[in-house]
């Protein structure tokens, strides 16, 4: 799996979002690298200066697929470019700055959260 960045809910808990790096395609074969996310959601999305926002019980996957810049996760600043992938927590607040002069474009994929769904101390929120 990738690297880990520890970063906080919009509750104060600590959760644990996932930076995968394409490391280049080996010389057989065609996966430059593998994460593995259960199915979800999926749409493409190029950042401008998005607002910060968060998701009650679904897991973000950023992928990027041209450009780079950053994506803001709570405090940290995650720095990324293309191919790079990052998992942004359920609760997490987060958003997407493209590099200066450049676009960001990356595939989102939304995977529903069981954990985050089925927790019965979740409170409904606006």
């Amino acid at each position: 799996m990738g690297e880990q960045v520890e970063v906080n809910t919009v509750e104060g808990r600590k959760e644990s979002a996932t930076i995968s790096r394409f490391q280049g395609f080996p010389d057989e074969g065609i996966c430059g690298f593998r994460d593995e996310w259960q199915p979800g959601l999926l749409h493409a999305v190029s950042f401008h200066d998005s607002e910060p926002h968060h998701h009650e019980d679904m897991d973000e996957i950023f992928l990027v697929l041209q450009g780079s810049g950053k994506i803001i996760l709570g405090e940290a600043e995650i720095p990324v470019a293309r191919w790079d992938t990052v998992r942004v927590p359920p609760m997490v607040r987060h958003r997407g700055i493209p590099a200066e002069g450049q676009e960001l474009v990356v595939a989102v994929f939304f995977v529903k959260n069981r954990a985050a769904a089925d927790d019965p101390e979740r409170e409904a929120r606006p």
